[in-house]
């Protein structure tokens, strides 16, 4: 699908779901609001929850895999106030790997926020329940 301006729904990295209205032409990663129920690669996913944490104040960072990275550190990395969060960022649908999993415990056990996501609507219910951000 062409928006008209030589971008397709697919360049986007967006997916209509069910609830979306069929005739609705999907919004770009920087353009509000996009609805919480579409569904959303895996990049995209990441974008938006950097543009989130930096539009609240938080230093961020994007972990990037390499030949000297830890293996299964989670992708995105953030600091506020004195707390580190770190973030696991699946596909929907998708889980962490046990070395990943193992990881995001040791983490944990060092003061560390850490989880995991496959929505958008998933990453806003797991900040707000976290009270001191």
């Amino acid at each position: 699908m062409t928006l008209g301006i030589g971008i397709s729904k697919m360049n986007l990295g967006l997916a209509p779901t069910l609830a979306s209205p069929p005739n609705r032409p999907p919004q770009c990663l920087f353009c509000q609001p996009l609805l919480l129920e579409e569904v959303m690669s895996e990049k995209v996913l990441q974008a938006r929850i950097i543009k989130y944490f930096k539009e609240n104040g938080f230093f961020v960072r994007k972990w990037h895999q390499g030949r000297y990275a830890g293996r299964g550190m989670p992708d995105i990395h953030a600091l506020k106030n004195g707390k580190a969060f770190y973030i696991e960022v699946k596909c929907p649908g998708k889980k962490p790997t046990p070395i990943q999993l193992h990881t995001m415990e040791q983490l944990k056990q060092h003061g560390g926020v850490v989880f995991w996501v496959d929505s958008f609507k998933k990453f806003l219910t797991k900040i707000s329940e976290i009270d001191s951000v």
